[in-house]
């Protein structure tokens, strides 16, 4: 016998208690368990009280498995279960008259009870499907959620949304979490789902907050490393080599190779001009660049405006003395910025690509340098 027939049978006579919290819930299953063990131990059977997940509707299955994934608030449960508010609040409301779960007195959040723990229930894929039919018969999109459907010809914020619409914070958050119970919406975090919103059939790359702080806080034009990113958002070097290598993955940053600070990331054109890149945000540092002097930067200005050159014909273009810019070059070179094109003694030097993006990083640095 499952707990459902308990209850039906012992609250046949009258209206159900409901469950204002999970002592209530615990103690009405432990005052069930213990008569229906008494009346099988006279009868010579044993009871094992077990949850089932026949009892479960796909709606109860997905918020719990969303629970099973750490997510403790109502918001956090509705859009990984991918339900709406009613029905995510109609779900936890029914898992916990099964004893299933129970609110964290600190946290106020849900957590499993050790009968959730060991409830079994089918895979979520099973649940999504069942309830995403349940949903495209059962909901319709209302005259709000239309106009923001028709507000997002590209991603936009919660915020952006709310100005927009003339709706409060919490309004648009309700249509938000309607819409992706509908499979109308997609969300770039789960956890904030006002961050970010698009279409569901928007192929639009979408990230989740701390992706969004990482990629705001890469500079424009310059290279950085993630021992940089970390220390400037204080965040672990390994999540942040994880979320740098996501990006990089899905194209908004590029890897320039490796030094002995580490791997180099810098922004491309589809980062800088992603929605979620904040300019305002305040930027890490730039990797220090391997010259820094002002005449570094005429040499290698002028190799990349002119071509090769030799060193009497930089000494000569740029009027630096014959010893200062020999030493200058050879500088040069050793660091990995300039080469020689053969062997030979007088043959002239070009600039490496190395050089070319140091020679690019001067430039913008002393542009931007008070006069």
């Amino acid at each position: 016998m499952n707990v459902l027939h308990l209850f039906e049978r012992r609250s046949s006579a009258g209206a159900a208690e409901p469950c204002n919290s999970a002592s209530v819930a615990r103690s009405r299953l432990q005052m069930l368990f213990t008569q229906e063990r008494a009346v099988a131990d006279r009868s010579g059977t044993n009871v094992t009280p077990q949850a089932s997940a026949e009892m479960l509707s796909p709606a109860q299955a997905a918020c719990l498995n969303a629970i099973r994934a750490r997510k403790v608030a109502r918001g956090q449960i509705a859009v990984t279960a991918r339900l709406s508010q009613k029905a995510t609040s109609d779900g936890l409301d029914a898992l916990c008259e099964q004893g299933l779960i129970r609110r964290d007195p600190h946290s106020q959040g849900w957590v499993l009870t050790e009968l959730g723990q060991n409830c079994p229930v089918e895979s979520s894929e099973r649940s999504s499907v069942a309830e995403d039919q349940h949903l495209k018969s059962g909901l319709r999109i209302e005259r709000l959620g239309q106009s923001l459907l028709e507000l997002l010809d590209q991603p936009r914020s919660g915020r952006e949304i709310a100005q927009q619409l003339n709706l409060s914070p919490n309004r648009v958050r309700q249509l938000i979490s309607r819409l992706i119970g509908m499979g109308k919406v997609r969300a770039g975090d789960p956890n904030r789902m006002t961050l970010v919103v698009a279409r569901a059939d928007d192929p639009s790359v979408l990230l989740t907050y701390v992706e969004e702080r990482i990629l705001s806080s890469l500079p424009q034009l310059e290279e950085t490393t993630p021992s940089l990113v970390a220390a400037g958002l204080r965040l672990p070097v390994t999540e942040v080599l994880q979320h740098l290598s996501s990006l990089s993955q899905r194209g908004l940053i590029r890897g320039l190779g490796e030094s002995e600070r580490g791997m180099h990331y810098r922004l491309n054109e589809a980062g800088l001009a992603h929605t979620q890149y904040r300019l305002a945000a305040k930027k890490v540092r730039a990797v220090p660049l391997a010259v820094k002097s002002y005449r570094a930067h005429l040499v290698l200005s002028h190799l990349a405006e002119h071509g090769p050159g030799r060193i009497r014909d930089l000494k000569e273009a740029l009027q630096i003395p014959q010893g200062s810019v020999s030493a200058l070059m050879q500088n040069l070179k050793r660091k990995g910025l300039i080469r020689k094109l053969s062997e030979s003694l007088t043959a002239p030097f070009e600039l490496t690509e190395q050089g070319l993006l140091t020679q690019q990083a001067l430039s913008r640095r002393l542009l931007r340098s008070p006069t």
